[in-house]
């Protein structure tokens, strides 16, 4: 669309439009695609955490157990999870990454930096440099 397109909206409906327009240049990813959301932040979760069981993920994400177990439960079909029992104590069941979803992290982020870099390349250095000042400000 023309930059015409979006003049005169507002800050809020600029930033809708920038997250709609990323979030679907990376649903249409070859690689993610075949991960949901949730998928793909539980295995960000368990790769930031190494281990954690069923009750950790749910209380991460803020959802019940059966949820979390589903979620799992679809990883673990995928091979992205392997289940483990906590030495100590069996009846405790963790989950961790396989090498898959360890690879398959690797490319996603690949992917979605090339995708930046190619989204982003419409502004020129000192753009960019602005925009990082902006953002960081924003964040801070």
């Amino acid at each position: 669309m023309s930059s015409g397109h979006y003049a005169g909206q507002t800050l809020e409906d600029l930033i809708l439009a920038l997250r709609r327009t990323l979030s679907e240049h990376l649903k249409q990813s070859s690689v993610q695609s075949d991960l949901s959301l949730m998928q793909f932040e539980v295995i960000i979760f368990l790769q930031s955490v190494k281990e954690a069981t069923m009750e950790e993920i749910a209380r991460h994400f803020r959802i019940k157990a059966p949820s979390a177990t589903n979620h799992i439960s679809e990883l673990e079909k995928k091979g992205m999870i392997r289940r483990t029992s906590r030495p100590g104590d069996r009846r405790v069941v963790c989950v961790s990454l396989t090498t898959k979803a360890q690879n398959k992290i690797h490319t996603i982020r690949q992917e979605k930096r090339a995708l930046y870099q190619k989204f982003f390349s419409k502004l020129s250095p000192q753009d960019v440099e602005e925009l990082k000042r902006i953002l960081t400000k924003l964040l801070t």
